[in-house]
């Protein structure tokens, strides 16, 4: 009998303790993710208390404002629809709206305080307008480009991590969202889906830079070389094809030329563990924007056979990567090496004032050497001037790029083009994919071109 009673006493125990951790992990744990969940009626109703904040690009266009029936109006529609995002009382909220709500409804920071007595008194609470990095004509210019095409565009600032642009297609209008929600979500074109964060695709002949960079550490005789393309590499059991017999060719004229005979070799000489290393100081299987998802991009998983590791030093086989990632490895090697964490959020100010000076550049690591990033920086130039990416040449500005033309199994291949300019100093860096589009020159170029031209003019 006694012995029954203290078994029921430590069962009791234990489904108490069991009781006071779960609710701890709730409290403790959770309780943020519950707090912002969509679905959270609380939530919902404390942020109807809010005249929630406007959002305005960089030079203050309106991406997000009230109209003056109370309605949110959203001035770039399609074009702004996965940075600027939605936000719904039935639907939740997305995109910037979502990202950055704790400052659009001024839950921290002075106009946190003030709010706080402003619910106390039962007064209107109000949140911060917030500024973006993101220009609101380069973000619409890109939309335009893409012409409805599936695929996707980033732009940064290399020298501060600032995104210019963060372009996904097809999109969708946040005006009309909750009407024709149902259209959206059952749209095999997937319009609701970010392709310039969440988007993984085999990024092509745009990672032999990363492969360059970690060929360039590993052999600093590796300019004196020269390579011999008969058309093919010879690997366990198969040949890999390059798209023509090169003959003799340098490292420069490899990557101008984009040569697979000439990156596969590397890929082979570097090594799986090296080339992950270099994948990784740009990137890859990390995180790239605090506070925002972003899909990794990766490497697949280890080890890569002969075969894997010849594919992945040509951009193919199991290595997946976002628009954005292939614009950051873009923007460290315009930026001499020296890869400028990104950022979306520039400032922000309350209602009726201006906005406070930009965020300073929140970290920098140098991720190659100053002498590397100008090898490769001089080889992209050579890829728009007299090899496979000559669709991007600007009258006046020396460009530098490169192409890529991914197979998928689904269809033609991607084109990929990445790019920065000018190259003496870079002002943009930009990745832009068009799926099943083929040629990355003959597709990408061109949108390429029209996006440096209008942005630097922009700057004049």
């Amino acid at each position: 009998m006694r012995t029954n009673l203290l078994r029921s006493r430590i069962a009791i125990i234990l489904c108490f303790a069991l009781l006071v951790l779960a609710l701890g992990r709730i409290q403790l744990v959770e309780r943020r993710e519950l707090v912002l969940h969509p679905a959270n009626r609380y939530r919902m109703a404390a942020e109807n208390r809010v005249k929630r904040g406007e959002i305005f690009d960089r030079k203050g266009m309106p991406l997000a404002l009230w109209t003056e029936e109370g309605q949110r109006y959203y001035p770039l529609s399609y074009a702004g629809s996965h940075p600027i995002g939605y936000v719904s009382g039935t639907l939740g909220a997305s995109g910037a709206e979502a990202w950055f709500a704790s400052e659009l409804l001024g839950r921290e920071g002075t106009q946190g305080f003030k709010n706080f007595w402003q619910r106390l008194a039962g007064g209107q609470e109000a949140g911060y307008n917030i500024q973006l990095t993101i220009d609101g004509n380069l973000q619409q210019l890109g939309y335009s480009l893409l012409g409805g095409q599936k695929g996707a565009i980033v732009a940064i600032q290399p020298a501060t991590g600032e995104i210019l642009a963060l372009v996904s297609s097809p999109g969708f209008d946040p005006n009309h969202l909750e009407q024709n929600w149902n259209h959206y979500t059952n749209n095999p074109e997937e319009p609701l889906f970010n392709r310039a964060l969440l988007g993984t695709y085999p990024p092509g002949s745009t990672f032999k830079l990363v492969v360059g960079a970690a060929a360039l550490k590993q052999d600093p005789e590796l300019l004196e070389r020269q390579f011999e393309c008969p058309g093919y590499i010879q690997l366990e059991g198969r040949q890999l094809a390059c798209y023509q017999a090169h003959g003799q060719l340098s490292f420069v004229d490899g990557i101008a030329v984009s040569c697979n005979v000439v990156f596969a070799q590397l890929g082979l000489e570097i090594g799986e563990e090296q080339l992950r290393r270099q994948a990784g100081a740009f990137g890859f299987d990390q995180g790239l924007l605090a506070g925002i998802p972003v899909k990794h991009s990766s490497l697949g998983d280890e080890p890569l056979t002969v075969n894997g590791l010849a594919e992945s030093a040509i951009g193919q086989g199991k290595v997946l990567a976002t628009p954005l990632q292939m614009a950051l490895v873009t923007a460290a090697i315009a930026n001499d090496g020296l890869l400028a964490e990104p950022y979306l959020l520039r400032s922000r100010s309350v209602s009726g004032a201006t906005f406070s000076a930009p965020a300073p550049v929140l970290s920098s690591t140098r991720v190659l050497t100053r002498s590397t990033a100008q090898v490769l920086k001089e080889a992209m130039v050579g890829v728009v001037n007299y090899g496979t990416g000559r669709q991007a040449r600007i009258n006046g500005i020396q460009v530098g790029g490169k192409t890529g033309s991914a197979e998928n199994p689904h269809g033609q291949a991607h084109a990929w083009f990445v790019a920065f300019a000018p190259a003496e100093a870079p002002e943009i860096a930009v990745a832009v994919v068009v799926e099943n589009a083929g040629s990355g020159g003959g597709n990408g170029g061109p949108i390429v071109r029209e996006l440096i031209s209008y942005y630097l003019s922009s700057l004049e």
